[in-house]
């Protein structure tokens, strides 16, 4: 039976703000608020969520992909961390070596309403030793999305737009995921000859998701071409 993240999750309260402890003090605090909830030590560890980088004579300073969220966020990553946990596992049942996280809070940079603002979002990648699981990891990462409609799900994959720029290809080494906002998917093409970023009409996970007809609103699958807030 396929694992499924509990809609439950979503409804976890903010964590109470701890004054005096310190960056390196916060992050255990983190870390044991994630262990606390299943999270680490079963394929994803804290050190890929939270990077801290100590320079030598200085105070030390964090990752920009990898920072340390404030503790009114730390919610915010359980169910999206869970339900990475499911694609990762997943990955590796098919054969794959793991994920890595690419981005985790990342409080600048993005999409303005970017949910990795928000300590909501996590970019996974493939290991390089599983390049050629590129198209395992669009179809896996877009059923993964089709049933979770009740975490408000967000899923991107990102390859070159077909079909005259309407339809992604389907197939991808990264997925953005998200929870808690909105259920919609996107798929990153690249970039307009003025630099912009380009979106497909019809994105990857719509059509690997199974549906049909994947522009039908009954079947509660929803395109963001105009692009992600990630």
């Amino acid at each position: 039976m396929r694992q499924i993240v509990s809609r439950e999750l979503l409804d976890i309260p903010p964590v109470a703000v701890q004054h005096g402890a310190g960056v390196a003090g916060l992050a255990a605090l983190y870390e044991r608020y994630l262990e606390g909830h299943g999270l680490l030590g079963h394929g994803f560890v804290f050190r890929e969520i939270v990077r801290l980088r100590h320079v030598p004579g200085g105070p030390g300073s964090e990752s920009l992909s990898h920072m340390l969220p404030h503790p009114r966020y730390w919610h915010r990553m359980v169910p999206t961390l869970a339900l990475a946990q499911v694609l990762r596992d997943r990955m590796v049942a098919a054969g794959a070596h793991g994920l890595r996280i690419a981005a985790a809070y990342r409080p600048a940079g993005g999409e303005d309403r970017s949910l990795h603002k928000v300590n909501a979002a996590l970019d996974l990648d493939l290991l390089p030793a599983d390049l050629g699981f590129d198209h395992v990891f669009a179809r896996i990462a877009a059923e993964l999305w089709r049933e979770h409609r009740h975490l408000k799900a967000g899923i991107g994959t990102y390859a070159p737009a077909l079909k005259g720029g309407t339809t992604a290809a389907l197939w991808t080494r990264r997925v953005h995921l998200d929870t808690g906002y909105r259920f919609r998917a996107w798929q990153g093409t690249g970039r307009d000859s003025a630099g912009r970023r380009t979106w497909a009409e019809v994105p990857a996970a719509l059509v690997l998701a199974g549906s049909d007809d994947p522009s039908r609103e009954d079947q509660g699958l929803v395109a963001d071409a105009s692009g992600p807030e990630v």
